[in-house]
C-alpha cells in the first residue's frame, strides 16, 4: 500500500521544498504514528511530517496508499466544494493545502502544521474545554449554512425513512437503537432536514492553530478542522457534534457526562432541537453508513455503533424504550 523504500518519500519530500522554496529541513522527515484502526482500512493515507529551517514552516505531508491512489485528492476537493458553500469564517477553519499534486499515480498534498492537544493534562484539560466552545459552534453554524429541506416524496424516505429501516433490519444493530429506530419510523414527519456532515468530526481531526501556541497566553485562538474525504453533504444536524463529543469527553464519568450534556444542549438550542430529534439524526447517519460501508469494516463499524447506542442511551436521548 505504502512506499517501502524510505528513499521514495525522501525523493517526495526534496520535491515539495523545492516548490515551496526549499524551507524544509529534509533529515527531519518522519512517519506520524496512526491508530491501529488505520492500518486495517483499505483506502488509508499515511501522514509524515517535515520540520521547516525555521519553525514556521513545519509541515505534515500527505500521502495516498497506491492501492487508492486518488483518496488526498478527493480529500481536498471534497474540502474546496465545502468552502465553496459557506461564508469565509466557517470556511477559513477548514484546512487547506499549501501545495499538493501526484507523485507517480498517487495524490499528495502538504498543509501546514498545526497543533493537536498538549501531552500536558492540566493543559490538555485547558485546550479541551476552550476547544469545545469553536468546535459547537462552528458545528452549529455550518448545519444552518447548508440546511436543506426535501419536498419530494421518494427522496424525503430515502434520506430520513430507509436509513432508519436498516437499522431495525439489521440484526446486530443494539436493541436499543433498533427500538428508538422503530419508534421514529412509527411518528411520520415532515419537517426534517439536511446539512453538510464532516463524517469523521473526532478529536483527532480539530487542529489548533499556531496563534494559539501558550493557551494561557489568550483566549484567542482559532482551530482547523481536517480529513473531508468521508464527508456528506447531505448529511444530518447533530451527528457531528456528537461524535466529537464522545471522543472529547472519553471515559464515562458523572462530570464527563454532565459536560457533554452540557456541550449539546447549547448545539440543540442553537438549532432549535430536542434531544430525540438529535439521536434521530445520528440514527440516520449510522443507518447511512451501514447501507454502505465501502471501505469501513463491519467489526469497526459495530462497536461504533453500539458504543454510540451506549453515550446516547447515558445522556437520555433515545427515550423511554
Amino acid at each position: 500500500m505504502f512506499p517501502e523504500n524510505n528513499h521514495d518519500m525522501k525523493d517526495l519530500a526534496r520535491h515539495v521544498s523545492q516548490k515551496l522554496g526549499d524551507v524544509l529541513d529534509l533529515p527531519s522527515l518522519n512517519a506520524i504514528p496512526v491508530g491501529a484502526f488505520k492500518t486495517v482500512v483499505a483506502d488509508a493515507t499515511m501522514p509524515f511530517q517535515i520540520k521547516g529551517k525555521h519553525a514556521k514552516d513545519d509541515v505534515v505531508l500527505l500521502v495516498s496508499n497506491s492501492d487508492f491512489d486518488g483518496v488526498v485528492e478527493d480529500d481536498i476537493a471534497m474540502a474546496q466544494s465545502v468552502r465553496d458553500i459557506v461564508d469565509g469564517e466557517i470556511g477559513a477553519q477548514i484546512v487547506r493545502p499549501k501545495l499538493s499534486g501526484k507523485w507517480g499515480t498517487q495524490s499528495y498534498a502538504v498543509f501546514e502544521r498545526h497543533h493537536a492537544f498538549s501531552q500536558n493534562r492540566v493543559l490538555a484539560t485547558f485546550q479541551k474545554v476552550m476547544i469545545a466552545r469553536v468546535t459547537r459552534d462552528w458545528c452549529a453554524q455550518l448545519a444552518l449554512q447548508t440546511k436543506q429541506h426535501w419536498a419530494d416524496d421518494d427522496a424525503y424516505d430515502r434520506r430520513f425513512r430507509a436509513p432508519l429501516r436498516h437499522l431495525v433490519q439489521d440484526h446486530d444493530c443494539p436493541s436499543a437503537l433498533r427500538r428508538f429506530a422503530e419508534n421514529r419510523l412509527e411518528n411520520t414527519r415532515t419537517d426534517q432536514w439536511t446539512c453538510i456532515e464532516h463524517g469523521d468530526l473526532w478529536l483527532g481531526n480539530v487542529l489548533l492553530t499556531r496563534k494559539f501556541p501558550n493557551p494561557f497566553a489568550s483566549f484567542d485562538f482559532d482551530i482547523r478542522v481536517i480529513d473531508w474525504r468521508g464527508a456528506n453533504v447531505q448529511g444530518y444536524p447533530g451527528a457531528d457534534i456528537v461524535r466529537f463529543v464522545r471522543s472529547l469527553c472519553g471515559r464515562p464519568g458523572r462530570l464527563r457526562s454532565k459536560w457533554a450534556g452540557q456541550i449539546l444542549g447549547q448545539y440543540r438550542a442553537a438549532l432549535n432541537m430536542t434531544p430525540a430529534d438529535m439521536a434521530e439524526n445520528v440514527a440516520l447517519s449510522l443507518g447511512v453508513l451501514g447501507q454502505d460501508l465501502g471501505c469501513f469494516p463491519r467489526d469497526r463499524y459495530c462497536d461504533m455503533r453500539r458504543d454510540t447506542t451506549g453515550f446516547l442511551t447515558a445522556q437520555g436521548m433515545l427515550g423511554d424504550i
